[in-house]
């Protein structure tokens, strides 16, 4: 849905051209608000690490998914329709 999403907001501006990547893997993180001023929600861990690495290697328009990811979702952990 993201990729699809980018894709359709570069085409409504006229910038076909721009594309997406995305990594998505299965693990622990810790979130918490961080700034004062400008106050964002932030995710730590090595699973961030993680998925930096899977997004910037990532071909584009495209999502990478790790192998730990994949086997969470063959064990069924996360069901799915993925036909829309």
């Amino acid at each position: 849905a993201m990729l699809r999403a980018t894709e359709e907001w570069a085409s409504k501006r006229g910038q076909p051209g721009i594309k997406c990547r995305a990594g998505l893997h299965h693990g622990e993180c810790i979130g918490g608000v961080v700034g004062h001023a400008m106050k964002r929600y932030h995710l730590f861990g090595q699973i961030m690490s993680i998925v930096e690495v899977l997004e910037s290697t990532s071909p584009e328009g495209r999502l990478q998914v790790s192998h730990r990811c994949w086997l969470a979702m063959q064990d069924g952990i996360y069901q799915q329709d993925i036909a829309h």
